[in-house]
């Protein structure tokens, strides 16, 4: 995907790719979302339209790349740090209690 993201600079249509595969990514993500929304778990205040923003953002591979390749840490370091922060920055803990 970084050799695709380099490419796209010099080859718009490569570009075009990887603003479809987001728009992709984005719009699964926003199912998962709506069926929080429709549980009632969301966090108090979060709308859908943010709360896809946020999921979006925070899994996206660029915080990943950051994370894991220039800052070493692990796979599972990661896994379990984003968990808790989707957990903190989407869901109504209140209710889950």
């Amino acid at each position: 995907m970084d050799i695709l993201r380099s490419a796209s600079v010099v080859a718009p249509e490569l570009k075009e790719l990887e603003q479809e595969r987001e728009k992709r990514r984005y719009t699964r993500q926003g199912d998962s979302v709506k069926r929080m929304m429709q549980e009632k778990s969301l966090a108090k205040g979060l709308t859908l339209a943010k709360a896809r923003d946020i999921f979006w953002a925070f899994t996206g591979r660029d915080l990943y790349h950051m994370l894991t390749i220039e800052r070493g840490w692990t796979s599972d370091e990661y896994e379990k740090w984003l968990t808790e922060l989707l957990i903190k920055s989407l869901l109504d803990t209140e209710t889950s209690k």
